[in-house]
């Protein structure tokens, strides 16, 4: 028996899932009214939710999923997941949040549209004890009392919703103009904590203590920001005076290589993915998947002034990604040979 969301004050609307031999019925229930019942042929029911106003959820156990109108009407054919729904919930204005094992997909029922999914096993690993989605479609996960994340689709990250404490080392020179003193940032690693300091020349302009990991990478520029990476997964972005410009973020996988440019644009690829951002913006540019170019090792990574991504995989062997085209475009020649004839379609 599942409640369904509804304001305050109504008469309280329940959905029921009876197992039947290769079946289930379904009723929706207001008191002892059924509104209406439907049987369907899937496996096990696992979890419902809804909205008593607009719209009824239903996972079954083989990956099968059931939207339905709260009259009992398909609203969509039923639809196949890639893998099995271990939590959902939905929200009085239309927004529905389904997380399976590898992935959390938030769709808008009222347009019929998907609003963004996005990967979210390295959180469930350590269980969730809430789950909730806000009114402008964010996922908001609990994992302890302490630690909670939310998605940000502009961001395109998790986003943690805890306090950081912000007031022989790593040094990292930060991106700036020719001729400025240079800035550099050190790390400083303490029991169960790291500190942080920006320094130009003897002068410390800020400290800081992070209650993370190893940090790993830091990247920045002078004048806009600065990027830390944790062993942790943690990723925390600062402004130059040491304020954070974001939450905590927190990624699928360790960042293996980090940089940035005099533009505002940060460039993380980790063991997955390459993820461009726009940070003068706050906006994710895009990510794209990289594993199959980081077997063969890197001897070089840039960003361009618009934001693509330059990798250096050997003296002769270099890739650029192209947000337009989608893909990973070769910067060297290819000699064409006198090979294979094709005839090519035409009127």
């Amino acid at each position: 028996v599942c409640p369904l969301r509804q304001d305050p004050g109504e008469f309280p609307v329940v959905m029921e899932a009876i197992p039947r031999v290769g079946c289930t019925t379904l009723k929706q229930k207001q008191g002892d009214f059924v509104v209406w019942t439907a049987t369907i042929p899937c496996g096990e029911v696992t979890l419902m939710a809804g909205n008593a106003k607009l719209f009824v959820a239903v996972a079954c156990s083989d990956n099968l999923f059931i939207l339905s109108t709260r009259g009992g009407r398909l609203l969509l054919p039923c639809i196949h997941l890639s893998a099995p729904i271990r939590y959902m919930t939905s929200d009085t204005w239309g927004k529905l949040l389904i997380v399976t094992d590898a992935e959390c997909i938030c769709w808008d029922i009222s347009s019929f549209k998907k609003m963004y999914s996005c990967p979210v096993g390295h959180l469930l690993r350590s269980g969730v004890q809430d789950l909730k989605v806000t009114e402008g479609g964010c996922c908001r996960l609990q994992i302890s009392s302490k630690e909670s994340y939310m998605y940000d689709p502009a961001v395109g990250a998790w986003v943690g919703t805890f306090e950081l404490d912000f007031p022989d080392a790593q040094v990292c020179p930060l991106r700036q103009d020719p001729g400025e003193f240079p800035v550099v940032m050190e790390a400083i690693p303490r029991v169960g904590c790291t500190t942080l300091k920006q320094k130009q020349g003897d002068f410390v302009v800020w400290t800081a203590t992070i209650p993370c990991g190893e940090v790993t990478l830091m990247a920045g520029n002078a004048k806009l920001f600065v990027a830390v990476a944790c062993s942790d997964n943690l990723f925390i972005l600062s402004t130059r005076g040491g304020r954070l410009l974001l939450p905590c973020i927190h990624l699928s996988a360790p960042i293996r290589y980090m940089t940035s440019d005099t533009w505002g644009k940060l460039l993380i690829v980790t063991d997955a993915e390459c993820i461009c951002w726009d940070i003068s913006s706050f906006k994710k540019m895009y990510s794209c998947p990289v594993g199959h170019l980081l077997r063969s090792g890197v001897q070089d990574l840039k960003v361009t002034e618009g934001g693509c991504c330059r990798l250096q995989i050997s003296s002769k062997e270099s890739y650029m990604y192209d947000p337009a085209v989608g893909a990973w475009v070769g910067t060297f020649e290819l000699d064409f040979p006198d090979a294979q004839v094709c005839p090519l379609r035409q009127d």
